[in-house]
């Protein structure tokens, strides 16, 4: 995987360029890695990559001022 897609710049460029009108989903393996997961995955320094990302101020700038993204879990989706 390119690193430089999934730095807060590219994932506000996909969201940017892939929404539509409902229901999205961005798919991520975002968080901490710890030698249990090392153990057992090669996708390690990208996750804490990706978690940064998720949790940057410009990340969550984007996600403030664009009031039609809401973050939800698959629980509140609506069929």
């Amino acid at each position: 995987l390119d690193v430089n897609k999934i730095t807060p710049q590219a994932l506000i460029k996909t969201l940017d360029e892939n929404l539509i009108e409902g229901y999205n989903e961005l798919m991520c393996h975002a968080g901490y890695v710890d030698d249990e997961l090392r153990a057992i995955t090669g996708y390690n320094n990208l996750r804490e990559i990706e978690l940064n990302s998720l949790l940057s101020p410009e990340f969550k700038q984007y996600l403030a001022e664009n009031e039609n993204i809401e973050l939800i879990n698959w629980q509140a989706v609506k069929f």
